[in-house]
């Protein structure tokens, strides 16, 4: 697991005059903080997300077979229409064997495949705020220039961020292939999925690069990997050194 640090160089916030601006930029600071911690956070659990099963297990294939072993003997008995039969027969046997290993404890498959999706969207979403916060902190009469440098650096950096953050978290609009009220005009992309084809991607994941359709049309995505948050911990980093601190340094995690 890499950990990504950060320090201020004292305690408390100062240089500022104005007591209402200090507290706020004070505030969006801690932010910054706080989302690094959300994205390293959301990163390792992507990284062991990727590493779980997702086929079934031998313990999961042999209930199963159990099941349908134990209800085949109905067969004879049943209506003329054998196949409906069987159907019926392979559906119940499923189902018994699906809830007997949850009893067990194991986990459903849909919600394994599921897990790496969310922990991206956390990333995306928390890499999101932190470019908000530089935004708000550079609307202060006292941002730093290193500040106002920062946000272009990240812009620059992550590129497709607004517009996946806005595809994930109006995935209703996405999947009406709409953006709000009006439908999105495809455009074709050169991308692993699509090769080079027109069509309407919901949330995806290629490698550890989590995108999908934009609302202009186009294929975007954000790579969710530790190269990423290296480059976001640097820039967070130099805007905290770029304001004047009073007290003991403070070392990032506790």
């Amino acid at each position: 697991m890499e950990v990504f640090e950060l320090e201020t160089p004292g305690t408390w916030l100062t240089g500022i005059e104005d007591h209402s601006e200090l507290g706020d930029v004070s505030s969006l600071l801690d932010l910054l903080i706080d989302c690094l911690n959300d994205a390293a956070v959301s990163l390792w659990l992507f990284d062991a997300s990727q590493q779980l099963p997702l086929h079934e297990s031998e313990a999961e294939l042999e209930a199963r077979r159990a099941a349908e072993c134990s209800i085949y003997q109905e067969l004879a008995s049943k209506a003329e229409d054998i196949h409906a039969v069987i159907r019926d027969l392979l559906y119940t046997a499923n189902v018994t064997a699906k809830r007997q290993r949850w009893v067990e404890g194991a986990v459903p498959h849909t919600y394994t495949r599921i897990q790496p999706f969310l922990h991206a969207q956390s990333f995306i979403y928390a890499l999101d705020t932190i470019q908000k916060g530089l935004k708000l902190i550079n609307r202060s009469r006292t941002a730093t220039a290193e500040a106002r440098s920062a946000l272009g650096s990240f812009e620059r950096a992550f590129p497709e961020l607004v517009h996946v953050r806005d595809s994930a978290h109006h995935r209703e609009d996405r999947a009406r292939g709409k953006r709000r009220n009006s439908l999105i005009d495809l455009q074709a992309d050169e991308t692993p999925i699509s090769s080079g084809g027109v069509a309407l991607f919901g949330r995806t994941l290629v490698g550890n690069k989590y995108g999908g359709t934009l609302g202009d049309g186009r294929y975007g995505e954000v790579e969710i990997s530790h190269q990423s948050l290296r480059i976001v911990q640097t820039i967070v980093q130099l805007v905290l050194n770029s304001y004047e601190w009073r007290g003991a340094k403070v070392h990032y995690p506790t």
